[in-house]
């Protein structure tokens, strides 16, 4: 788990910045999933028999299927009562999403950013957490009580694509498959503050320990990471995309990860491009370099409103992973900047990517180019240092010119 601390001259509130932090991996174990790839690598580390290695590790519990924190089944997190602390997640699955929430009311949870960005009105008070696989979210959290709150399952997955049953070995538990059944993910321990004399923190006989509540923050933003919802769209035939899954594997819009050299579009550096997201209820749409905002999100037909989820996911927030689970499509729309070359896009289920779930964007331009656009939209959005202005002429059209576009795959013509 790589943490990226924010300079010190970073416009954080000080309060934000002055948050112990807690570091927490969230890992989906599925432990017959493992059994039979090991049995297909010819490797004997979980062969299940009695009294073979499978129990000699279930002296914590005899689950195979379980969400673990920071590999700990079922761990205390201890806290001082009246205390911000700053908690770092990443969800680490190959298949799995995470929903949970607390047991109770004694805590309060501020989400400050998802994928690494801030949002743009931090802090969000949040009772659920939705983390696809590779999702990553910082929480402020205060529990003003002293005692013990536990943080529960409530959904495992959104509705994905499950695939065939595995032939299970006999001694593996009836419960197996399902970690919503695991009674808890984590327990809060809140305890009395160590330091009486924090200034940040009162102690009223009638209102318990509470200490000064967060308030609504900005900060300075790169210019890729500008508002992109009142912009323009040049492009005529935005592309859409759709992740299917059958019998003979997986795919992007029914066609199957082709090679290096084959890719879905071309997309000019300098630009600001959309993309409609088919099955993102089903499937988290993940791509890489360039962040991505949500520009809207149309319920399906049998999808329900859920203040929840859509308090999760709102139009405007930043995505590197993007799952919706009542969604019907999602727009989402990211600023072609600085790096030219091919840009990987696939589903973040692993065993759907591994059988096709995957294509790329072909970048194109003067290497560096970013969107001039970005300071109209706002200007204290910081540039990078080796931003000049006459990179902002793309090269794209006399590139296109010599090659031809398609909206499908095909070959890169540049050998």
């Amino acid at each position: 788990m790589l943490i990226i601390e924010e300079p010190d001259d970073y416009n954080l509130p000080d309060i934000v910045k002055d948050m112990p932090q807690v570091e927490m991996i969230f890992q989906h174990i599925d432990l017959p999933r493992l059994h039979t790839a090991a049995k297909h690598s010819g490797s004997k580390l979980t062969t299940w028999v009695e009294g073979d290695n499978f129990h000699i590790t279930n002296t914590t519990t005899d689950r195979t299927y379980l969400l673990l924190v920071n590999m700990q089944y079922m761990p205390v997190v201890t806290m001082e009562a009246g205390k911000w602390y700053r908690w770092r997640m990443v969800m680490s699955s190959a298949v799995e999403s995470m929903v949970i929430r607390a047991s109770n009311n004694n805590c309060q949870f501020q989400l400050l950013s998802k994928d690494g960005i801030f949002l743009t009105d931090a802090p969000r008070e949040v009772n659920t957490f939705i983390m696809t696989p590779g999702n990553r979210a910082d929480i402020a959290v205060r529990c003003d009580a002293v005692g013990t709150t536990r943080m529960i399952p409530v959904a495992q997955g959104f509705n994905r694509f499950v695939p065939p049953p595995m032939q299970m070995p006999e001694d593996i538990p009836e419960n197996a498959g399902d970690y919503v059944d695991q009674p808890e993910i984590m327990t809060i321990k809140v305890v009395e503050p160590s330091n009486d004399d924090d200034d940040d923190i009162v102690d009223d006989d009638d209102k318990g320990i509470v200490s000064v509540d967060l308030e609504p923050f900005d900060v300075v933003r790169p210019c890729y990471l500008v508002d992109l919802r009142g912009v323009d769209i040049v492009d005529d035939d935005p592309l859409s995309i759709n992740f299917r899954c059958n019998s003979e594997g997986c795919n992007v819009n029914d066609i199957p990860w082709q090679d290096k050299d084959t890719y879905m579009k071309e997309y000019p550096l300098g630009s600001i491009q959309e993309i409609e997201l088919a099955n993102v209820g089903f499937h988290p749409y993940h791509q890489h370099v360039n962040p991505f905002q949500i520009h809207s999100i149309v319920l399906g037909d049998d999808g329900e409103e859920n203040d929840e989820v859509m308090n999760w996911y709102k139009e405007g927030d930043f995505h590197d992973t993007f799952q919706y689970p009542t969604a019907g499509t999602a727009k989402i729309r990211f600023a072609v900047n600085s790096f030219t070359g091919h840009m990987v896009m696939h589903c973040h289920i692993l065993t759907h990517e591994d059988r096709g779930m995957m294509a790329q964007y072909n970048l194109l331009g003067e290497e560096g180019t970013i969107w001039e656009g970005s300071r109209d939209v706002d200007p204290t959005c910081i540039l990078p240092s080796s931003y000049t202005s006459n990179k902002a002429v793309t090269k794209f059209e006399e590139e296109i010119e010599e090659e031809g576009v398609s909206s499908i795959w095909r070959k890169d013509k540049k050998q």
